[in-house]
């Protein structure tokens, strides 16, 4: 909807009454609408999507979440972790993680969970057999267009003085962007910066509950914590505003700084193969982006995977 309203509809997808407008003749959702939150070049990505009907988009995206779930695993079994598929390890973990509930939802939901994991997993093992920069910079670069986060991937790659791939990232990100420009509505980065980018950790963000217990991150649990906003649930501590609304970013902070210290010393660590120093800083920051993030649902568990499975 969001890709129908820029590319067809020529508005801004980030205008509340635009999304209600497009939403107004889907009639399942009970009159919600749902925010489209992502930076405006990832519309880019899903620009073919308005060709199609609602029932045909959403089975091209059932289709392609399957096809990389099967290119998820071999990537993360096979070239990052060296495994055998035969082994009572990789059995496990294919059981496993076609039982993860949160694959299951980002199945179901057509979320591009699995998109963006399966890009960064190519760029970590593009980084990680030592590829030419532009290899490992390209996928990792559209995670970043796609879902912002990823960007703090650039980290263990400096760490392992992967220059060249970091500049390329950056120039991906900025052409990529400014290419987007020039065919989208007029105002969608103002928009998109007003009523979103610059909203921060704040409890309302364009008609989303981010309060729900489904929110799993940091920011999530200090809204019920702080305001009660868990609806079975009165605030658990009652503390000044200025202390609740600084919190979160104290918090993200913290765990950003010591996180940095972290995979520094791990970059210069010696670990028993087949695990790399960077296989353990890719583990670290995909637990890191999940916990800093405003808003992490119960799907988007799934990038914690390779941390777990590492």
């Amino acid at each position: 909807y969001g890709a129908k309203l820029a590319f067809v509809e020529h508005k801004s997808p980030y205008v509340e009454e635009n999304l209600k407008e497009i939403f107004r003749d889907y009639t399942e959702n009970n009159g919600d609408y749902f925010p489209y939150l992502y930076a405006p070049s990832s519309l880019v990505f899903f620009l073919p999507f308005t060709a199609l009907s609602y029932r045909d988009a959403r089975l091209a995206m059932l289709v392609l979440n399957h096809t990389l779930v099967l290119v998820f695993i071999y990537i993360l079994l096979r070239k990052i972790i060296k495994t055998n598929f035969v082994s009572i390890f990789s059995t496990i973990f294919v059981v496993y993680i076609f039982l993860f509930t949160p694959l299951r939802m980002t199945l179901d939901m057509g979320q591009v969970n699995i998109v963006i994991l399966t890009l960064i997993c190519l760029s970590w093992w593009k980084a990680k057999e030592g590829r030419h920069p532009f290899w490992v910079a390209l996928p990792l670069a559209l995670a970043i267009i796609l879902k912002l986060y990823p960007i703090l991937f650039l980290i263990p790659l400096f760490w392992g003085k992967q220059y060249k791939s970091i500049g390329y990232i950056i120039l991906m990100v900025i052409g990529i962007s400014v290419a987007a420009t020039f065919i989208l509505p007029e105002a969608t980065w103002e928009t998109w910066y007003a009523n979103v980018g610059s909203q921060g950790y704040k409890p309302d963000v364009m008609n989303l509950t981010i309060n729900a217990p489904a929110n799993q991150s940091m920011f999530g649990f200090f809204l019920r914590m702080f305001f009660g906003k868990n609806v079975r649930f009165a605030p658990i501590w009652i503390v000044p505003e200025w202390l609740s609304t600084a919190a979160p970013y104290v918090a993200s902070g913290i765990v950003i700084a010591i996180s940095v210290m972290v995979s520094f010393f791990v970059s210069r660590s010696r670990l028993p193969q087949p695990i790399s120093p960077l296989d353990m800083d890719f583990t670290l920051w995909s637990l890191v982006t999940f916990l800093i993030a405003p808003v992490s649902w119960d799907h988007h568990l799934v990038f914690i995977v390779p941390a777990m499975m590492v």
